[in-house]
């Protein structure tokens, strides 16, 4: 059996991230969402989902078909961003 960090079985780690990414969208694209309106908390979540995206870019794993997890860290990015408007 894998496991992560010795305790959790790798299909319930992988269930466990995507609903913690999923409730996460949620609440980054609620209005008022204190993710986006604080801009040091916006910043790191957006470089941690960079980073947990990139590792499971570079899994051997990906080189197939990248993993369902991809295409949610992508989805968080821009609600984490917050609403943006186009500069002049």
């Amino acid at each position: 059996m894998l496991v992560v960090q010795g305790v959790v079985p790798l299909h319930e780690a992988e269930e466990v991230s995507t609903s913690a990414l999923r409730l996460l969208a949620a609440a980054a694209g609620a209005p008022g969402s204190p993710f986006t309106e604080s801009t040091p908390v916006a910043d790191r979540l957006v470089q941690t989902h960079f980073l947990a995206f990139a590792r499971l870019l570079a899994a051997p794993a990906a080189a197939a078909a990248p993993p369902p997890l991809c295409r949610l860290h992508l989805q968080v990015w821009p609600l984490l961003l917050g609403p943006q408007t186009e500069s002049v």
